[in-house]
């Protein structure tokens, strides 16, 4: 298995292990809108797409992306997606996508790396807390419907 940031040719892949988080399905009137903001976000200084290949395949996708705070002169590195095939789960993908991440936000000077992480995810939670993460609060959100 190997870490590589994500390419081009990768976005199908990618869109289908966002499925398996529980994201909706690229609809097909959506595909080429999608995937243009995934190609806007490949060259986004302030956004790094990890993979995880094994035998060519994706097993593993991690969004990382580098934000600032108003009270923080440094970075935050904010994980909104972190997802692992099931069949490649337990066997140190997503830790190795963590590693990988945390090298990328020390380099960057980044203060701390969050992630959000789905309330029933729980077998992801204690992926989160043997990689030394601990939980920081909780997340709400409300859906708002479009204004016409």
């Amino acid at each position: 298995m190997t870490i590589r940031t994500a390419q081009e040719s990768d976005f199908a892949q990618i869109t289908e292990l966002l499925e398996e988080l529980g994201r909706p399905r690229v609809k097909p009137g959506d595909y080429g809108e999608l995937r243009d903001l995934f190609l806007s976000q490949l060259s986004d200084p302030d956004t790094e797409h990890l993979v995880a290949i094994d035998s060519g395949a994706v097993i593993g996708f991690c969004s990382l992306h580098f934000r600032r705070r108003l009270n923080r002169v440094e970075s935050e590195a904010w994980i909104p997606d972190l997802i692992v095939t099931r069949d490649a789960r337990g066997h140190g993908t997503a830790r190795a996508l963590l590693l990988e991440v945390e090298e990328r936000a020390r380099r960057r000077g980044c203060w701390a790396v969050t992630l959000e992480s789905g309330n029933d995810r729980r077998d992801a939670h204690l992926l989160y807390r043997a990689a030394g993460m601990v939980e920081l609060g909780k997340s709400f959100g409300k859906r708002v419907r479009r204004a016409d």
